[in-house]
């Protein structure tokens, strides 16, 4: 394994197989199986060694912190719809042409990309070195000045059950919101925001950051995690810091992922803005006994199982079949009218695959399943099909997260996933 951290580094040691004195150099690949950057190491490549990104974009895994939808990845289709997402007529994240799965991302956003995660960190020896008290504290995620505007009310509320509120607003000072008590630690590391964690009662998110590790990290340590729901939902059209993001993603809180996979008693999600809800809320939180809750797939084991079926098990270079996940794992259904196929998997307890869209993309499974004649049957490139009496022409616009017009239903191909670790399969695999 070679790190490379600065771009001539990396140059040098991805060319040394094509500066070969034999007649035949040695083909890509040869010496490089993968390749894992982000998107600016991606646009290096793009512009500085053309060839060598042509002949090796299939070895790219490609960190993506929020995600990538088919929409915004085929540049093609971006720039002759891109008035359907916004006012943005630039895609300055999006056009690289990568299978979807090639795309990593912190949390499981879309069924589409494939989930790399990270690993919460624990310090269970130090517990068992030093006993720590739980108190009645309330921890604002929060971590600079700006994240605090229009937050006074809800502190009043705060103060109503808590009987401190600590902050780690960074470009502050102790002095931070003093009229309401607030202890500010500032700055913390990894070990002393767990000792924190440890200590507080209630994580208090006020909506942003998005997505961010800290709400894991608290439940991990036994805090309950107030999720901010949105009224209305968060997304490219109705966001600014989503507006050149290159997904079409609804998001309905804070962090969805705490929402929809751990949910009560570690996380409450509640919109904070309803002075009568967050009572409600913060008085059912009172109650509840904390206890530490770290799901498998943010531990150090769940993070290795992961890595090795990226290592082992994914080629987007046609080298080798691979029969993973095993079609035997499957089950095609349809979807609602107007729904996306990962809501409709979801349903069902299952996962869209995107992988499996191959198999169905064919007359016989619209024949099946659509009820569709020989002759209905047509091909265009929209990402919402196969569906309706339509196969997918384009297969980079297969798409598991699309949601299509309301007089459509989708043929889906879902998948079983392992409790906890939604990468692996329940059966069959």
């Amino acid at each position: 394994m070679t790190i490379s951290t600065e771009f001539k580094h990396f140059k040098d040691e991805a060319m040394k197989p094509y500066l070969s004195t034999n007649a035949c150099p040695n083909k890509p690949g040869s010496s490089i199986d993968l390749i894992f950057t982000d998107i600016m190491g991606l646009r290096k490549m793009k512009k500085n060694m053309k060839n060598f990104f042509t002949s090796n974009k299939c070895r790219i895994r490609l960190l993506d912190s929020f995600g990538t939808h088919a929409e915004f990845n085929d540049a093609n289709y971006f720039k002759e719809h891109w008035k359907e997402f916004g006012n943005k007529k630039q895609n300055p994240w999006g056009g690289h042409g990568l299978e979807l799965q090639q795309f990593l991302t912190m949390y499981p956003h879309t069924d589409d990309n494939t989930f790399l995660g990270f690993v919460v960190e624990t310090f269970e020896k130090d517990d068992e070195k030093n006993i720590i008290q739980r108190q009645n504290w309330t921890t604002i995620y929060g971590k600079e000045k700006y994240m605090w505007e229009n937050c006074t009310k809800i502190l009043e509320i705060i103060k109503e059950f808590t009987n401190e509120i600590h902050a780690t607003v960074a470009d502050s000072n102790e002095n931070f919101m003093k009229e309401y008590n607030v202890i500010n630690h500032g700055l913390l590391t990894t070990k002393e925001f767990h000792i924190l964690m440890k200590k507080t009662k209630i994580f208090f998110g006020f909506g942003f950051p998005l997505e961010g590790p800290a709400p894991l990290e608290a439940v991990s340590n036994g805090a309950i995690f107030i999720n901010h729901q949105f009224i209305p939902t968060k997304s490219r059209l109705t966001y600014k810091f989503f507006e050149d993001k290159p997904t079409l993603r609804e998001l309905n809180s804070q962090n969805p992922y705490m929402e929809r996979f751990i949910g009560e008693p570690h996380v409450l999600t509640v919109d904070i803005n309803n002075e009568q809800e967050l009572r409600k809320t913060m008085e059912k939180a009172m109650k509840i006994n904390n206890e530490k809750y770290l799901p498998i797939e943010f531990s150090f084991e769940g993070m290795l199982e992961r890595v090795d079926v990226l290592l082992t098990r994914h080629d987007f270079c046609g080298n080798e079949i691979t029969n993973w996940p095993s079609w035997k794992s499957s089950k095609i259904i349809k979807s609602n009218y107007g729904q996306n196929c990962q809501d409709a998997c979801s349903n069902e307890n299952l996962k869209c695959e995107r992988s499996f869209f191959k198999k169905i993309n064919q007359k016989n499974m619209l024949k099946n399943f659509m009820n569709c004649n020989e002759d209905e049957i047509t091909e265009e490139s929209i990402p919402y099909a196969p569906g309706k009496c339509i196969l997918q022409k384009n297969p980079q616009l297969f798409s598991c997260a699309t949601k299509p017009p309301q007089n459509i239903q989708r043929l889906c191909p879902c998948r079983t996933f392992k409790k906890g670790q939604i990468v692996l399969c329940d059966k069959f695999c």
